[in-house]
């Protein structure tokens, strides 16, 4: 049988011809699942009539994206085809797409591996590493090779009448595209799906999938900026100290479940590399939830594990969570959203600007020296902050006191703001008044149906503000960067504050909420008060 794209003596095709018969494609298969084998057929047609190679087609394939792009803009078949072949390449992705790939990445040795991975745990607790880590390394080995045998299954099948996809799919694939910039950035009413978005609820009874998020902020002038949000937020027993009521993520989760009318609460905290969820942490929530006559489980992640006796969040248990609240990042353009630094700011500049909803407050860009704050205007702060998108955990963060752009500003990856003033706690040091920058670390809850608050903490700096402070970069940002991972401590905060970090945070949310329901297929994204 001929190989699509076997003529090398063919012309380059151009980017309208190319347009043209892909659209024809697309108007003649649509959104509907073809077989691979006739998908391979289709190909051949393809290069045959263009009178190209593959490598023609890959060439010419961003100029079909940007076509893409003004998404609203095309025929409502093209549409629904492009909203099919985004769902259908995210469960793929997540090894989602077929009973069997399902079975071979999630179910054949999953189970097995994320069970040896526990009592390897076990094993390093209370035996020591020396028996417990070979125990680990080995169960993880053996959920790698289930991954990887479902690679291995799915190439073979691709092109046989045994696997089914929509015709784009098997386009991207031959070409050899990415298309994930088109379907993060362009692609509408995408389905949401379970285990492929943190965020979904079943068309019909009780069933439903949130996603709990971090987001900083940080007080200046009696405002609050947004500073960053993640998945994967950091739990700490300290939390739970910080109030009488107890951890107030769980006091609000306990409050919202119960008026949602769910009685069992199951959280996936995290897939952070070996971050377990405090075990002292999770007794206190049980007895918080039994207080309240519900129940609270930790899950774990299957390649992490825990020594501890909990639920593993391989598919087949997470099917059976009436209530799921996933802190763990699942890739997706709404974890993609929050996560990848600059993306929900640039959500928010265009919600901003079209004057939708309560404006949330943001540091400056800065794009070149004339966008740099006066240096001389606060001698003892520095006026600019680049981050590397790349780092977390306040490791990525550089700080300077400049009247010119450093050469970092100027890397890829790299993004610069302004450092915005924050405002000061006072507190007495060897007898003598220090100020210590704070900021606040808040809780967003975010679901098919709207947005909730759930709670926050006020983190303080370690290291006092200097009097004064040189020109250049700065040699310890402990002083003005606010981060646990940097030595920043925990205090509890007012009541008044609290409600602010509550009116921003459901700012914050209404944009991610907008955003969902303008890019997936979903009801209307509403607020619900508790």
């Amino acid at each position: 049988m001929q190989h699509p794209g076997n003529d090398r003596n063919s012309t380059h095709p151009s980017g309208r011809n190319l347009k043209q018969f892909v659209f024809e494609l697309l108007e003649n298969d649509g959104a509907r699942e073809v077989n691979g084998l006739t998908a391979r057929k289709h190909i051949i047609r393809l290069t045959q009539k263009l009178q190209c190679t593959g490598s023609d087609l890959r060439e010419n394939w961003q100029s079909l994206d940007q076509t893409f792009k003004n998404f609203t803009d095309l025929p409502q078949k093209i549409q629904d085809a492009l909203s099919a072949a985004a769902d259908f390449y995210m469960r793929e992705h997540h090894f989602l797409s077929s009973g069997m790939l399902r079975f071979l990445a999630h179910g054949l040795l999953a189970g097995p591996g994320a069970l040896i991975v526990h009592w390897g745990w076990v094993f390093h607790k209370n035996a020591g590493p020396r028996l417990g880590r070979p125990l680990i390394v080995t169960g993880r080995k053996l959920i790698k090779i289930g991954y990887f045998s479902a690679r291995v299954y799915r190439k073979l099948i691709r092109y046989t009448p045994f696997y089914r996809a929509p015709i784009l799919n098997f386009l991207w694939h031959y070409t050899k595209a990415d298309p994930w910039n088109l379907i993060s950035n362009s692609i509408l009413n995408i389905p949401l799906a379970p285990h492929v978005h943190p965020v979904y609820k079943k068309a019909a009874g009780p069933g439903l999938v949130a996603a709990l998020l971090g987001i900083d902020l940080l007080p200046s002038r009696g405002k609050l900026y947004f500073i960053e949000g993640n998945f994967n937020a950091g739990h700490n027993v300290k939390r739970h100290e910080l109030s009488p009521a107890g951890d107030t993520v769980c006091v609000h989760l306990l409050n919202w479940a119960k008026i949602s009318g769910y009685k069992a609460i199951h959280f996936y905290p995290g897939n952070f590399f070996e971050e377990f969820f405090p075990r002292d942490l999770e007794m206190l929530w049980r007895k918080m939830a039994a207080k309240n006559g519900m129940e609270i489980r930790i899950i774990d992640d299957p390649y992490i594990g825990s020594p501890w006796p909990r639920p593993v969040g391989l598919q087949r248990a997470l099917d059976r969570c009436q209530l799921l609240i996933n802190g763990r990042y699942i890739h997706s353009p709404i974890s993609e959203l929050i996560s990848v630094k600059g993306l929900l700011e640039r959500e928010i500049r265009r919600q901003n600007d079209a004057s939708v909803g309560n404006p949330v407050l943001l540091p400056k860009e800065i794009h070149s020296e004339r966008d740099l704050p006066d240096p001389g205007r606060n001698p003892f702060l520095p006026n600019l902050i680049i981050k590397n998108i790349d780092l977390d955990m306040g490791e990525g963060i550089s700080l300077y006191k400049t009247r010119e752009l450093p050469d970092r500003a100027h890397l890829q990856k790299h993004q610069c703001y302004e450092f915005v003033p924050p405002d000061f706690c006072e507190k007495a040091v060897d007898g003598v008044m220090k100020r210590f920058v704070c900021l606040f670390r808040a809780y967003l809850l975010i679901t098919a149906d709207g947005f909730f608050y759930m709670g926050a903490r006020k983190d303080i700096s370690p290291v006092p503000l200097p009097d004064s402070l040189p020109f250049g970069q700065v040699p310890d940002k402990s002083m003005f960067i606010t981060n646990v991972n940097l030595g920043a401590y925990s205090v509890p905060h007012t009541g008044l504050e609290d409600e602010a970090c509550r009116r921003a945070v459901e700012a914050i949310g209404s944009v991610i909420c907008r955003f969902i329901g303008r890019k997936f297929r979903i009801g209307s994204v509403r607020r619900r008060t508790e």
